[in-house]
């Protein structure tokens, strides 16, 4: 009928030159009659590209700075942008308590930033999940793997180990645990002796890393030798 042309609808494959990778483009409609033709407006414009690809790395601690008290929470920047550069990473943390997790950046303004710290609520001890998503144009990319940020230091110097007996055959040794674990439970101890000559110190593997005593003889240790004199 006159007036009401018919609707028809058409898929069609366009193979891009090489170089559109990252380009946006737009796509005009031309009508025609026998009297002549006439384009549309430009349609939404597009752009060729895809997603970054997904973080494979979890957020990490940065120990330099994250104490009991504080956390620092660094991100892998992303390489593979899919064509389009990188608009936004966007971090997110819960509340050290497996409560949910929550946008600090990138969310509702875009952010660049890949590094983040909290000194606000931090209790001592607190583990804290993280994980970060990165977008272009085209979109978000999935979650990174989570990762757990303990606000904790190391433990407090041990005191140094206690001879409660000696002889040619056994020393007896009494083990002085931290006093203060750092926030974090301490969940082993590693004895060392010297050489008998104030020489480097090794690590004696038949102790057990949690025994308050430890009897250490020539089964135990054959490398003693009689009549030197050991430090611990």
């Amino acid at each position: 009928m006159r007036d009401q042309p018919g609707l028809t609808t058409y898929t069609t494959h366009y193979s891009f030159p090489v170089g559109s990778i990252g380009k946006s483009f737009a796509f005009q409609l031309e009508a025609y009659n026998v009297i002549g033709s006439v384009f549309s407006t430009a349609g939404a414009s597009f752009t060729l590209a895809d997603l970054p690809s997904d973080p494979t790395l979890a957020p990490a601690s940065d120990e330099s700075f994250t104490t009991d008290t504080q956390i620092k929470i660094d991100i892998a920047p992303i390489t593979s942008t899919g064509g389009s550069p990188i608009l936004s990473y966007s971090l997110e943390v819960d509340d050290g308590q497996g409560g949910l997790f929550v946008p600090v950046f990138g969310l509702s303004v875009n952010s660049l930033s890949t590094s983040y710290k909290q000194f606000n609520n931090v209790t001592r001890g607190s583990l804290f999940r993280a994980r970060y998503r990165v977008k272009n144009i085209i979109g978000w990319t999935d979650y990174s793997p989570i990762s757990y940020i303990m606000a904790a230091v190391p433990p407090s110097q041990p005191a140094k180990p206690n001879i409660i007996t000696a002889s040619s055959t056994l020393i007896q040794i009494q083990i002085q645990p931290s006093i203060d674990d750092g926030g974090s439970t301490i969940t082993s101890y590693e004895l060392y002796r010297d050489d008998g000559a104030l020489g480097a110190f090794t690590k004696i593997t038949s102790y057990d890393g949690l025994s308050s005593s430890f009897d250490l003889s020539l089964v135990t240790d054959p490398a003693l030798v009689v009549g030197k004199i050991y430090s611990f």
